[in-house]
């Protein structure tokens, strides 16, 4: 397999991520990956990426996402970069999927999502960056 990157820069704007979406296929059509495995890709980054647009910012000036897809050694690395406040979603609770629907909490969903989705989840913070790295196995 070839290594295949893509580099993003996305505006805090829900609207993005119809260009987030087709621009997965795009690398996915590329590296002849299965349908399943683009669906997981591009559900766990529209999940983060609507919790950033969502939660990440305390004002409503334009902020950039940046979202970078890459290939090496049978794996699908994606790098999710913003300057929003500084969340860390491995620390995040998962939800209680035993509890009836009434009683949940509202939230986690997405994040519960993207680790079940994806086989590696990472973040760190840096430069007043969350960077949230992602990897599939492909």
């Amino acid at each position: 397999m070839c290594p295949c990157e893509l580099s993003l820069q996305l505006k805090n704007c829900q609207t993005e991520t119809d260009r987030l979406a087709r621009c997965i296929a795009d690398v996915g059509r590329r590296l002849g990956l299965d349908r399943k495995t683009v669906f997981a890709v591009t559900l766990a980054i529209e999940e983060l990426f609507t919790n950033i647009v969502s939660y990440g910012f305390q004002d409503d000036a334009e902020h950039v996402i940046g979202i970078d897809i890459s290939t090496e050694s049978q794996a699908l690395t994606v790098r999710i970069e913003d300057e929003g406040r500084p969340f860390d979603p491995v620390l995040v609770d998962g939800p209680d999927v035993k509890c009836p629907l009434e009683d949940s909490k509202i939230g986690g969903l997405g994040i519960h999502l993207a680790r079940k989705l994806m086989d590696e989840i990472a973040y760190e913070r840096q430069d007043g960056k969350n960077i949230v790295i992602l990897k599939k196995y492909i």
